[in-house]
């Protein structure tokens, strides 16, 4: 999916869509149920509102370098939390294994920025030092916005991480894996008549042969 914003073309990955377009849905859902109960129609036309102009301005602010959204994610994920929902008292444990994945990121201009790269290891390795947080750890994600979808850059890719992992005791310990978009047969399709077998019809993918000699790398050097 592609949109515009501020005259830039970005393109979206189709899975996120799907999942983003859920997930709104069913809390604009919920605020007009809860607008209508409480016979107050206005309210519901006020809080998209909001949520457009509260939009707008965390795109505008985006920065894909700043991890502290990232890891107030985090922060909220290993600690218990207690809230009411349906009328029910519902009380949450946290869990302590919940860890970042760097994928990249894309500014307002739609250009992917990286993040993988040894020096924003080194910072995410300092930010993890200064947080009260349980098993520090983090997968890298190879493809996305980190290769710009170029599926044959993961190669690459993988092998930098692999170098950091060396060169950096800290941050060997606190990678603990990377994310390979992979198939059978390299590349992808369009949805049609005359479809390769095990060709992706999603992200480009690795195909098998690539995606075996990187496991056996990954194995060897780790």
């Amino acid at each position: 999916m592609v949109i515009n914003i501020n005259n830039e073309k970005i393109e979206l990955d189709n899975k996120e869509v799907q999942a983003a377009k859920t997930m709104v849905a069913k809390f604009i859902s919920e605020v007009r149920k809860e607008s209508f109960e409480n016979n107050e129609p206005t309210f519901f036309f006020t809080a998209l509102i909001i949520m457009h102009l509260m939009s707008q301005d965390a795109i505008n602010k985006l920065d894909p370098k700043d991890f502290s959204v990232m890891m107030n994610s985090v922060i909220a994920a290993q600690n218990s939390h207690n809230f009411i929902y349906r009328g029910m008292d519902v009380t949450t444990e946290g869990n302590d294994l919940a860890h970042v994945i760097l994928r990249g990121g894309v500014d307002k201009y739609g250009t992917c920025i990286p993040n993988y790269h040894y020096e924003d290891l080194v910072r995410l390795v300092d930010v993890y030092a200064k947080k009260d947080l349980k098993n520090p750890a983090a997968i890298i994600d190879a493809n996305h916005s980190n290769s710009n979808k170029q599926f044959k850059e993961q190669i690459r890719i993988v092998s930098e991480i692999l170098h950091s992992r060396r060169y950096n005791d800290d941050v060997k310990k606190m990678v603990k894996g990377v994310m390979i978009e992979s198939y059978i047969e390299e590349g992808n399709q369009k949805i049609c008549d005359h479809m390769t077998y095990g060709k992706s019809i999603t992200d480009p993918c690795l195909g098998w042969e690539d995606t075996e000699k990187l496991i056996y790398k990954i194995a060897e050097e780790c």
